[in-house]
């Protein structure tokens, strides 16, 4: 019976974007990161690591950004959107500034190959 129905558009479902927002701390009190993903329908999910080694800022927010590309990969999200506060890293995974020191190199290497 080909030819006699015209040919129906297959809808596919679209892959929506979800946000990842990440922040790393460093302080006197401790070391940590935090990841928040946003889902296309708007809920959220939280997640937070405890470093248990010394780092500086930059380091944790490398340290977060890369747990949660971790955790994205698990989740089986394949569209995400990206959000940090620190213009540091931003600027080294664009490629609008560089990595200098040996450890952001390493770190800017590690979340790119993820």
């Amino acid at each position: 019976m080909t030819g006699l129905t015209p040919d129906l558009p297959v809808n596919k479902p679209t892959e929506q974007w979800w946000e990842m927002a990440v922040d790393g701390a460093s302080g006197p009190r401790g070391y940590g990161g935090g990841i928040v993903f946003t889902t296309p329908e708007g809920f959220k999910i939280y997640h937070t690591i405890v470093f248990n080694f010394k780092l500086t800022n930059n380091e944790a927010e490398y340290e977060a950004l890369a747990g949660g590309l971790r955790l994205a990969q698990a989740l089986k999200i394949s569209r995400v959107s990206i959000k940090s506060d620190s213009s540091l890293i931003v600027g080294q995974v664009t490629g609008n500034m560089e990595a200098r020191e040996g450890r952001m190199a390493q770190y800017k290497d590690l979340v790119l190959a993820l």
